[in-house]
């Protein structure tokens, strides 16, 4: 169930509020991650609510221009709520976490990022949740775009790149970004394996390199800087030269 707002000091326990009224309320116990404040909408998973699942389907040329104007009310409530966001961390947050929200709602201000969604709506006839599954800021302030239907951009703070468009990606589908410590970007393309972006080339790696499938479900770097991806035939890991498959061998026991 999605709309939910969350409002704790992460002492073990979570306050749930079920409605934006919060007329309802659940606490769950826990091993708090880290210390700090929490506002927003996220989604719990329980037999006791319904499923929420965002929709990807197409659409018609006649309805193109409806479905721009539910993209436009999309950022305006956004944007609305990111406000609200940065006032909350004002209260009850440091310097650094405000300037973060401060950049999402710069994000949401670009009219650029806007017309990009709106132009993948109106190139390939989709409904607006489905022009943007994925949305990542490195550490020197790029943005980088994935997308369902239209592969992946990086935005510089003043032009956009768009590197399927330009022949450099394969796949339409991108997702998953994760910067390592070396500054790397890695991302997964759907049916093409990841992507690593070493600021100014891409590599490959697909099952041809070691990978168990080339759809790949999330990518995360451990505390010895190797590089894990679960995708959906198993755990594949990076160890900066090659690729190894926990059903070859346990990566894990290196």
């Amino acid at each position: 169930m999605s709309g939910i707002q969350i409002k704790t000091k992460w002492n073990n326990s979570i306050k749930i509020f079920i409605n934006k009224d919060m007329a309802y309320m659940r606490t769950l116990q826990g091993m708090a991650s880290s210390s700090g404040f929490a506002v927003g909408i996220t989604c719990v998973y329980s037999d006791e609510y319904e499923e929420s699942v965002v929709s990807h389907y197409n659409i018609s040329e006649e309805q193109v221009s409806n479905e721009i104007a539910r993209l436009k009310e999309g950022f305006e409530k956004a944007k609305s709520l990111m406000q609200d966001i940065i006032k909350v961390s004002e209260k009850f947050s440091d310097k650094k976490v405000k300037e973060i929200f401060n950049t999402h709602l710069m994000i949401l201000n670009d009219p650029e990022l806007f017309e990009k969604m709106s132009g993948l709506i109106k190139e390939k006839k989709i409904n607006a949740e489905h022009a943007v599954a994925d949305v990542f800021e490195d550490s020197k302030g790029n943005i980088w775009i994935g997308t369902f239907n239209g592969g992946v951009s990086k935005y510089d703070g003043s032009t956009f790149s768009d590197f399927t468009k330009d022949g450099i990606i394969d796949g339409p589908e991108t997702y998953n970004f994760c910067e390592d410590n070396n500054g790397n970007i890695w991302f997964s393309a759907e049916n093409y394996g990841v992507y690593r972006y070493d600021g100014e080339e891409f590599t490959q790696f697909t099952t041809k390199e070691g990978l168990a499938t080339n759809t790949i479900q999330n990518i995360f770097e451990d505390n010895k800087g190797q590089i894990w991806f679960s995708t959906w035939e198993g755990i594949s890991l990076y160890d900066g030269k090659e690729i190894t498959n926990v059903s070859d061998k346990e990566p894990w026991t290196k």
